[in-house]
């Protein structure tokens, strides 16, 4: 994740110029600070880009945050996605997410009250969630989801590279080490 300003390129290190015209045209809150994920790898037949694999878990649906102390977080604690200061982030904050090829993440429409868990993984609910329910997206298609909204990267049917785009938006409060830089950003 690396701070810039929603809706404007020119907030993006060179390196990233690529995504222009997305960062132009994709945003939350147009002019207001967001973090931005580009995730771009070769991912084998069977395994996912962003997800378990190899871990056992079939599945991997979760929401983007945990719940730990009575607050939304990334970060500091066991089971975490982190090891810095414990990000929070407001029960409001959106994202919005993409990715290169179709059929591997699926949304759901609803949104739970708050994660059930530490680090965000429904997995023990995994019940609720069947494979054949939510919203299985296409390649470049962008969804707007809440960070309490169910959602899964699933295994690609055919190895290839593939590209996952994320923007958390507003109410995001510190910052954890694995954050990636902006030096255009102080």
């Amino acid at each position: 994740m690396m701070p810039f300003i929603q809706g404007d390129a020119s907030s993006i290190p060179d390196a990233y110029r690529t995504y222009a015209d997305i960062i132009n045209s994709n945003f939350l809150e147009k002019g207001e600070i967001g973090y931005l994920t580009i995730h771009e790898s070769f991912v084998e037949a069977g395994r996912s880009q962003r997800g378990y694999n190899g871990s056992g878990i079939k599945r991997n649906v979760h929401v983007e945050v945990g719940r730990r102390s009575g607050a939304n977080r990334w970060g500091s604690g066991q089971s975490s996605w982190g090891k810095g200061s414990g990000t929070l982030l407001a029960d409001t904050t959106k994202v919005l997410i993409a990715n290169s090829i179709g059929g591997t993440c699926r949304v759901w429409s609803d949104v739970i009250e708050m994660s059930p868990t530490v680090n965000g993984d429904l997995s023990e609910y995994i019940d609720k969630y069947p494979e054949d329910t939510g919203h299985l997206m296409d390649a470049g298609e962008l969804a707007q989801i809440s960070i309490f909204t169910p959602h899964e990267c699933l295994a690609q049917a055919e190895s290839g590279f593939r590209q996952f785009f994320r923007i958390v938006g507003v109410g995001v409060t510190g910052r954890e080490e694995y954050f990636t830089v902006n030096p255009l950003m102080s």
